[in-house]
């Protein structure tokens, strides 16, 4: 015979507590839209309790590391303005106007060529040719070390052609773009004799994030920065000269303290960029390395808040 069973009362006590959370996660998700000052929202539980995720859907403003083989080309995009920094070598011109149109830079509102080096200014003369181009910006070269090459003479009769004038560097002018980005020149505090030492080094920032951007300075000219008493704290450094061992000192990356490190080089070129040794500084800081002859261009992207890295390869 079936036995019976009595029904089972209601667990009144776990019904509550149910009631209560799903109460709350609706009024928390309302608190999202209608700013209830009473309730926390999700985004600020989440980052109270270091729950937050830094990934992020939209970018408002990128800094592209392009790979033009063993020299420097930079694009950054804000949300209104777009500055490129060098231009390769000579026969990176058409790749770097093709990448600029890609990512619908065509309009220009700096060019930044940080030294005279051919794999720096390169393509600069075909790029001011056929780019809108708004500003240029350019260290005063001594006489003593004033460059004969070709690529050099393209530049400068490209800016001559287009009716532009080259705005010359101050260490400690400000750029602001007004769309919450802004530019700091870094170096070169005083002209130097030594080509390397005389680039044009920059800090971009976009909201609460940062970027040192140092063409080929080398050591001398990093002290002589940090010596200024200059902010250099960045999320994100540049190598300097393609990651060679005349540049970023230990007290260099220690003042800057990135998080990111990216290097632009060519693959298996003769110069042995980047340095071992700076490598193993690199990975001794904590620091994440992206190199274009392995990643190929390499593009961090900002909301002004968190980073995300993307690679081309």
């Amino acid at each position: 015979m079936a036995r019976y069973r009595r029904p089972q009362g209601i667990n009144w006590g776990f019904t509550v507590v149910v009631s209560l959370l799903l109460a709350a996660g609706i009024l928390i998700s309302f608190a999202d839209t209608l700013n209830f000052d009473f309730i926390p929202t999700w985004d600020e539980i989440f980052e109270e309790t270091e729950l937050a995720d830094p990934v992020f859907t939209s970018a408002d403003a990128s800094v592209h590391i392009i790979d033009v083989g063993q020299g420097d080309s930079i694009l950054i995009k804000t949300p209104e303005h777009n500055i490129l920094i060098d231009a390769g070598e000579r026969e990176s011109g058409a790749q770097i106007a093709s990448y600029l149109q890609s990512q619908n830079a065509a309009e220009l509102d700096y060019i930044i060529a940080t030294h005279p080096h051919a794999d720096h200014i390169g393509g600069m003369g075909y790029i001011i040719e056929q780019m809108d181009v708004k500003n240029v910006i350019a260290p005063k070269v001594p006489n003593s070390i004033t460059p004969t090459s070709k690529a050099y003479k393209n530049m400068l009769t490209a800016i001559q052609e287009k009716g532009l004038k080259i705005k010359q560097p101050k260490a400690g002018d400000v750029y602001d773009l007004e769309d919450g980005a802004q530019f700091t020149i870094l170096g070169p505090t005083e002209p130097s004799t030594e080509m390397n030492n005389n680039s044009v080094v920059i800090k971009f920032e976009y909201g609460d994030t940062s970027f040192v951007l140092t063409g080929d300075c080398e050591k001398d000219m990093e002290d002589e920065i940090l010596a200024s008493g200059a902010d250099v704290a960045a999320d994100v450094l540049k190598a300097g000269h393609h990651g060679s061992n005349t540049s970023t000192s230990e007290a260099w990356l220690n003042a800057v303290s990135p998080s990111y490190a990216a290097i632009s080089c060519g693959k298996d070129n003769t110069y042995g960029h980047p340095h071992k040794e700076i490598l193993e500084r690199l990975k001794q800081a904590g620091v994440a390395v992206y190199r274009t002859d392995l990643a190929g261009t390499v593009i961090f992207e900002t909301d002004g808040t968190a980073i995300q890295v993307k690679t081309k390869k």
